[in-house]
């Protein structure tokens, strides 16, 4: 299984209809008026890409929040199931999003989600903390 892209935003929507995915405030910088400091929320959502191979099982994602300096500041983690009922010869996409409340952050610097799958890493999106002018 691979993660195909992961984006940061304000929020997620999924519409229950029709399954698509919407991304309000995606962003790379968080400005905040000093330190410690607690961003109110954000998502992390991500595109998995299961192999036809992988119908039917179980992976399990985990997703770590690390500071500049590789202090592991959270960490969440759960299973996904992989559909059984798609084509045998096609990739499964899927997409998997964490609604984050009341991250703490330290300090400034350059911080990172880093993106496991059954232990494996697989990819990472950064972002910058900030003072806000």
């Amino acid at each position: 299984m691979n993660v195909r892209w992961a984006i940061i935003a304000d929020d997620h929507i999924q519409d229950v209809r029709t399954g698509k995915n919407s991304l309000i405030g995606i962003f790379h910088n968080v400005g905040t008026p000093g330190f410690p400091s607690r961003h109110p929320k954000m998502s992390l959502v991500m595109q998995l890409e299961a192999s036809p191979m992988d119908r039917g099982k179980s992976r399990h994602i985990e997703v770590r929040l690390v500071d500049e300096d590789g202090q592991e500041l959270m960490k969440l983690q759960g299973d996904i199931d992989v559909p059984s009922d798609t084509p045998v010869d096609q990739a499964i996409p899927m997409v998997v999003a964490f609604e984050l409340n009341g991250v703490e952050f330290k300090g400034p610097g350059r911080h990172r989600f880093d993106i496991f799958v059954d232990g494996d890493p697989k990819n990472e999106v950064t972002f910058n903390v900030a003072p806000s002018p």
